[in-house]
């Protein structure tokens, strides 16, 4: 399995790509929602640019279906 060494001094968010570098799939119940919060918040206080979907979101919760969203 290849993960690839991340920079935490880069920041993303002045470019002009489209995305996050951090995504956090929940399913669709707000309380999972708000741990996501949670994360996001402590996420983007690293310097990493975060999202939050929920499975609604983006269409269902197979391989397939996240990798194309």
């Amino acid at each position: 399995m290849y993960c690839r060494k991340w920079n935490y001094n880069k920041s993303s968010l002045n470019t002009d790509d489209v995305g996050c570098e951090y995504l956090i799939i929940v399913p669709n119940d707000p309380v999972f929602t708000q741990w996501a919060d949670s994360i996001k918040l402590f996420r983007t206080r690293q310097g990493i640019n975060t999202d939050i979907k929920t499975l609604a979101d983006i269409g269902g919760n197979d391989a397939v279906t996240i990798e194309i969203t």
